[in-house]
C-alpha cells in the first residue's frame, strides 16, 4: 500500500512575505480579499469542531488582515456554540479594508487586549 507521500505534495510553509505575495497574487487574480478571510476563518472554526468540547474561546486580533481572519473565526465559532471573547491587540483606528469589514460583522464586544499586562509591550516596573 502506498503512503500519502506518493499522492500528496509536501506541505509548504510560507513566511510572512511569501504569504503576503500569495494573497496579493490571489486577489489580483480575481478572488476578493474578504473571501480569503472568510475561508481562513471557516477553516479555523472547522478545526475547533474537531477539537475539545465547546466552551470558552478567546480570539486575539490585530488590526491587519490576520486580525480580519480572527474576527471571522470568532463569528463562526460563536455561531457554532462557543462562548467567544475577542481582544484587539493594537490601535483600532488602524483597522481598514477587508479587516474592517470583518470587524463590523462581529456582533460582540471587542476588548482592548493591548492594555492587558500579559500582552502589553509597555515596560513594567
Amino acid at each position: 500500500m502506498a503512503d500519502d507521500s506518493d499522492i500528496l505534495p509536501p506541505l509548504a510553509l510560507l513566511g510572512t512575505e511569501e504569504m503576503r505575495r500569495a494573497d496579493r497574487l490571489t486577489i489580483e487574480g480575481g478572488r476578493p480579499g474578504a473571501e480569503l478571510m472568510e475561508a481562513a476563518g471557516r477553516h479555523v472554526a472547522a478545526a475547533l469542531e474537531r477539537g475539545p468540547k465547546k466552551g470558552r474561546l478567546t480570539v486575539l486580533c490585530g488590526p491587519g488582515n490576520n486580525g480580519g481572519d480572527g474576527f471571522v473565526a470568532a463569528r463562526l465559532a460563536r455561531k457554532a456554540g462557543w462562548e467567544v471573547r475577542v481582544g484587539l491587540l493594537g490601535d483600532p483606528r488602524k483597522i481598514s479594508g477587508d479587516a474592517a469589514v470583518m470587524e463590523r460583522a462581529w456582533d460582540g464586544e471587542i476588548e482592548n487586549a493591548s492594555r492587558h499586562p500579559h500582552f502589553s509591550t509597555a515596560p513594567t516596573s
